[in-house]
C-alpha cells in the first residue's frame, strides 16, 4: 500500500468516525472488499469442505469485515488490515464448522508448523550456548505467533482482560516488533502466521524463490528476537 493510499483510507476512516452513516460505512466496505475476496479464496482452497462454495466463504468473510469495522477503534493506532484479516478468517472458519470438523485445515496448520521449524533448523551452524538461547527464544516467538497471537489481536480491541492465558506484555512487544519490520519481512510474518500461507504461496506472490522466503522468515524472527534482547527497545515484561 502506498503512502497516498494510506492517507486516502485514513480520510475515509476519520469521516466514518465522525458520521457512521450508511454512505461512509459502504465506502469502507468497498475499500476492504478485495481483502475479503483474497482471504475467502485462501480458505476455500485450504479447508476443502464439501457443501461450502467460494461464494459462501465470501459471504462469511463479509460478516467478519462488518464486525471489524463496527468494533475497530482508529484512535488506538493498531493495524486494521491485520485485525480485520483475523476476524474475516475467523468468521469463515467458524461458519464452515457447520459443514465439517476442519480436519483438512488442521492438517494444513501442522504442515506450516513443520515448515517454519525446518527453516529454522536449516539455519543452525553450531550449537553453542548463545545459539541454544536464541533457538529457545525463536521457538517461543513462533509458538506464540502460531497459537496465541491471533487471539490477542482480536480480543485486545475490546479488553486485554479477555486474554488471561496470554502474556500481554509479550504480545504487545511482538505486535510492535512486527510493525517495525520492513514491508517484505512484515508481509512474510503476517501472511505465514496469521493467514496460514505457506512459504511457496508467499514466494509466488512476491516473485521470490521458496528458499529466499524461508531465509527472510528467519531474518524476521531474528529481528523480532533482537527487540527483546536490546535494553533500549521492547522487553519480555
Amino acid at each position: 500500500m502506498t503512502t497516498k493510499d494510506s492517507k486516502n483510507i485514513d480520510f475515509f476512516w476519520r469521516k466514518y468516525k465522525q458520521d457512521t452513516c450508511k454512505e461512509n460505512f459502504d465506502k469502507l466496505i468497498e475499500i476492504y472488499t478485495p481483502l475479503v475476496n483474497k482471504i475467502a479464496n485462501i480458505y476455500y482452497k485450504k479447508v476443502f469442505i464439501s457443501g461450502i462454495s467460494l461464494d459462501d466463504c465470501i459471504q462469511y468473510g463479509f460478516v467478519g469485515l462488518i464486525e471489524s469495522i463496527k468494533n475497530y477503534n482508529i484512535d488506538k493506532g493498531s493495524n486494521f488490515d491485520i485485525y480485520a484479516s483475523l476476524r474475516i478468517k475467523g468468521s469463515i472458519l467458524n461458519s464452515a464448522h457447520t459443514f465439517s470438523e476442519f480436519s483438512n485445515y488442521y492438517h494444513w496448520k501442522r504442515k506450516l508448523e513443520s515448515q517454519h521449524n525446518n527453516a529454522m533448523s536449516q539455519s543452525i551452524v553450531k550449537l553453542n550456548l548463545e545459539t541454544i538461547i536464541n533457538i529457545t527464544i525463536d521457538l517461543g516467538i513462533k509458538y506464540f505467533l502460531s497459537n496465541d497471537f491471533e487471539c490477542f489481536i482480536v480480543s485486545s480491541e475490546n479488553s486485554i482482560n479477555n486474554t488471561s492465558k496470554i502474556d500481554a506484555p509479550l504480545a504487545v512487544s511482538i505486535y510492535r516488533a512486527i510493525e517495525s519490520l520492513d514491508e517484505i519481512l512484515k508481509h512474510i510474518i503476517i501472511h505465514h502466521y496469521l493467514l496460514d500461507e505457506s512459504f511457496q504461496e508467499i514466494a509466488d506472490t512476491l516473485s521470490y524463490s521458496k528458499a529466499r522466503v524461508s531465509q527472510l522468515h528467519n531474518i524476521a524472527i531474528c529481528e523480532i528476537r533482537s527487540k527483546f534482547l536490546s535494553p533500549n527497545k521492547y522487553t519480555f515484561v
